[in-house]
């Protein structure tokens, strides 16, 4: 298992994160893009609406463990641990 983030800066606290000056980082795209097999999404509620655009350009297909009421990909801290896996963003 690869565990990848939208943002290479980490901490517990998004404001925190999107007040730094490079919250993406210089080698984060370049990570993203070269993932392959299946991808589960999983950034929660507190993504910038523009950034999850171009991260997902970069990413095959997605998946999630559940989608919250915004339509947001479940963090996976907020699963139950026999969620099964679904297409997202969902197609229906």
């Amino acid at each position: 298992m690869v565990i990848a983030n939208l943002y290479a800066f980490r901490t517990k606290f998004p404001r925190v994160m999107m007040a730094a000056a490079d919250p993406v980082g210089p080698e984060n795209d370049r990570v993203l893009g070269n993932l392959t097999g299946t991808v589960v999404a999983g950034w929660g509620t507190n993504a910038d609406p523009a950034r999850v655009a171009q991260a997902v350009a970069l990413l095959p297909s997605l998946n999630a463990l559940g989608v919250t009421k915004g339509g947001h990909p479940k963090h996976p801290l907020y699963v139950r641990r026999d969620a099964p896996l679904i297409d997202w963003p969902p197609t229906s």
